[in-house]
């Protein structure tokens, strides 16, 4: 059973309460670990995605449509836009003004078909 414990800090005239739960009894540790290994596999599979990435681009050049393997297509080059909003100007700026802080920023990737 999880226990939450309060714990109070003043620094000058400022006072902070923190909320914090004591987690002895439970499967925190395992759900920690499993959260860990889980960012770490991402990370793994985000390296891996990159490396696949690069030696595709290096496979088809920098505009073939598609790759086929004995006839049979295997990569398409998609193509987009990332679009996005500076929002720091934004609040600054006011939403009357949108249009001068709006931004698109080409983008590629590729779908794997077979």
């Amino acid at each position: 059973m999880a226990t939450i414990i309060k714990t109070e800090t003043k620094v000058t005239e400022i006072t902070t309460t923190t909320e914090v739960i004591d987690l002895t009894g439970t499967n925190a540790l395992e759900v920690a670990k499993k959260l860990a290994d889980a960012r770490e596999l991402k990370k793994l599979a985000e390296e891996m995605e990159a490396e696949a990435k690069a030696e595709a681009e290096a496979l088809m050049g920098k505009t073939a449509k598609f790759g086929i393997v004995d006839g049979k297509k295997v990569f398409q080059r998609m193509a987009g836009k990332s679009t996005g909003v500076d929002r720091d100007k934004l609040k600054e700026l006011s939403k009357a003004i949108f249009d001068k802080v709006y931004w698109e920023k080409p983008t590629q990737w590729f779908k794997v078909l077979g």
